[in-house]
């Protein structure tokens, strides 16, 4: 390929159409493909990141590598999720050969984490994530990552706008739900920057956003993680149902009749007319405690 292209980010459109050209690709709506071609928002993310030299940084869903290759010019030691077995090729030829990156055909949903550090990231130090989501996968994606029980730092990642609304969405707003919950228990978060649909090839059909997630220094203690989160799943099952119609679902598991329910929303001080989206997520924490009481 031509020297002048080489000079050229990955993610500059001239650079990114040779590419394509050259490795005969077009992007998969089966795979979520929308290719990042503006420097200046993946500039944005890698300065939001704040990526020093040394840092242990995953990235899913590399592409052909417009993303990556200013991650690895801020010094950082790079694992890479790739599905489609096509981009390999794209991302070993085109990023510097002398990076340090291992890059992984595998579905970062599937994967096993410690298998896939030993030997390259030391499990004692801290990961930061930073991707450009497929969007068709970023909330199972972002649900993998707090559930994972890796030295999780932060999360810097492109997304559906909408979906960026439920991670900021606070309790009464009809966009707070099970993610916002997840991410608020242990992480801060904030829209870093929004993004047109003009950024991408192809451009998507959204709005997206860039949205940083950071863990809080004092996480939420959960002293019945499995519980809490099926309290949470079946109070927001059906959304237009009220909290006590809800939670009848609990009686004949966590709890033996329907007066131990009303005797539970009155312990917990919740009004057996409200909607899920309207507790809070202390609301939940102390649903959860006075359920494992019993």
């Amino acid at each position: 390929m031509g020297e002048t292209m080489k000079r050229l980010p990955i993610a500059d459109p001239i650079r990114t159409s040779e590419i394509l050209h050259h490795y005969h690709l077009q992007a998969k709506k089966s795979l979520g493909q929308n290719f990042l071609t503006n420097p200046a928002v993946i500039n944005s993310i890698v300065t939001t990141a704040e990526i020093a030299p040394g840092d242990q940084v995953i990235e899913v869903g590399p592409g052909i590598g417009a993303l990556t290759e200013q991650i690895l010019a801020q010094g950082a030691k790079l694992l890479a999720y790739e599905i489609d077995g096509k981009l390999i090729e794209v991302l070993t030829n085109e990023l510097p050969a002398d990076a340090q990156i291992k890059i992984l055909h595998q579905d970062v949903l599937q994967t096993d984490f410690n298998k896939d550090f030993e030997g390259y990231f030391d499990p004692t130090k801290p990961v930061k994530v930073v991707a450009n989501l497929p969007y068709y996968i970023t909330t199972p994606i972002i649900f993998r990552f707090l559930e994972s029980g890796i030295p999780l730092e932060s999360l810097t990642v492109m997304m559906q706008k909408e979906v960026a609304d439920r991670i900021e969405a606070q309790p009464g707003k009809k966009d707070f739900g099970p993610l916002s919950i997840a991410v608020q228990l242990d992480m801060e978060s904030h829209i870093a920057l929004n993004v047109p649909p003009s950024s991408f090839t192809p451009a998507p059909k959204v709005d997206s956003a860039v949205v940083q997630i950071v863990r809080k220094a004092q996480p939420i203690r959960l002293p019945n993680k499995d519980l809490f989160n099926k309290i949470v799943k079946v109070s927001f099952a059906q959304r237009r149902k009220t909290i006590y119609n809800n939670l009848k679902h609990l009686v004949g598991q966590e709890l033996q009749t329907i007066d131990d329910l009303h005797e539970l929303l009155r312990a917990a001080a919740i009004a057996e007319n409200r909607r899920a989206e309207q507790l809070s997520i202390a609301d939940y924490l102390k649903l959860t405690e006075l359920v494992d009481a019993k």
